[in-house]
């Protein structure tokens, strides 16, 4: 199934700490297509801030189902903080110059992402396509 497909029968949501009503729909698509996923408690945490490394792993894995990179480079002098779940996804699109790094050489893969950030990297993906 596509992002764009439209099904009759949803699964609702069964994190433990229960969706909002108004993205329930959008992010059970989301599951589904295994953009995104739930912590190991079982929660998803929907008014959390997303953190950069997690906003890397679900956009490659909306635009590019079949990546198989599983080697990450040590692009950036903070590497090391990057979490082993996300350093191929933080590779892959840096080396596809979608996403970039902080002052100082460094991605910051802990920090809150910004919406200026996520706004650039969709324009840099709309124009890819």
């Amino acid at each position: 199934m596509n992002l764009n497909e439209q099904t009759g029968s949803l699964p609702v949501s069964s994190f433990a700490d229960g969706l909002p009503r108004w993205a329930e729909k959008d992010i059970s698509i989301a599951v589904q297509n295994r953009i995104v996923n739930g912590y190991e408690d079982n929660t998803f945490q929907a008014d959390q801030f997303i953190n950069r490394a997690e906003m890397a792993v679900m956009i490659l894995r909306a635009i590019d189902k079949n990546n198989d990179n599983q080697h990450a480079r040590a692009l950036y002098s903070d590497a090391s903080d990057i979490p082993a779940w996300a350093s191929a996804a933080v590779a892959e699109l840096s080396e596809q110059g979608l996403i970039r790094g902080r002052g100082g050489d460094r991605f910051a893969p802990l920090e809150p992402a910004t919406r200026a950030e996520a706004a650039v990297l969709m324009l840099r993906i709309a124009q890819m396509r």
